[in-house]
């Protein structure tokens, strides 16, 4: 299972792991998600466009258009995923968003959209995946943070929180989760 599967980073995932013999479901907002974003967003058709790729390297594709921040379309996928294919072996948790601007010049929605979809986004991810991992007895979790996540970055608070937060996350998790 692969977030942000539309482009970039997830889609070249998505790719690598169908390859391997995997079979890939891609999550993908696929919409506009953010009035602080300056870029076009990743459409339906960029998601459909990994799906062709996964299945030309060999791989079976499941699409699912869902918002990370709303865990009850995450739950629906999940939910998908086990009636399709009897679970989950490998969860990415990888989409995510960047915009940039002074912390004192911050609206509302430059600070919590990068949280929300980063971070909050990745933790509902976790918390409903996860527990399918674990009723299997095996599984990996693997998420995307960033540099920014070590050092701060001038006009990136919001960004670098997000990914800090995610390292964090995901070292509680593994505390947890890996007995």
């Amino acid at each position: 299972m692969v977030t942000g599967a539309a482009r970039g980073i997830g889609r070249a995932t998505a790719i690598a792991l169908s390859r391997a013999g995997a079979h890939v479901a891609g999550i993908d907002i696929a919409a506009k998600l953010s009035p602080i974003l300056d870029f076009e967003p990743a459409s339906v058709e960029d998601l459909s466009e990994t799906g062709k790729l996964v299945t030309a390297a060999g791989g079976r594709w499941m699409q699912r258009v869902a918002d990370q921040r709303n865990i009850d379309e995450i739950r629906a996928v999940g939910d998908a995923i086990v009636q399709e294919w009897g679970g989950v072996d490998v969860v990415f948790a990888n989409a995510g968003i960047q915009a940039f601007k002074p912390l004192l010049e911050m609206s509302d929605p430059d600070w919590h959209d990068q949280v929300d979809v980063n971070l909050s986004g990745t933790a509902n991810v976790l918390r409903v995946f996860a527990p399918l991992l674990v009723s299997r007895g095996r599984g990996r979790i693997i998420i995307t943070s960033s540099t920014q996540g070590q050092h701060g970055t001038k006009s990136g608070s919001s960004y670098s929180a997000s990914k800090w937060g995610l390292i964090g996350l995901m070292k509680s998790a593994a505390l947890e989760l890996g007995a």
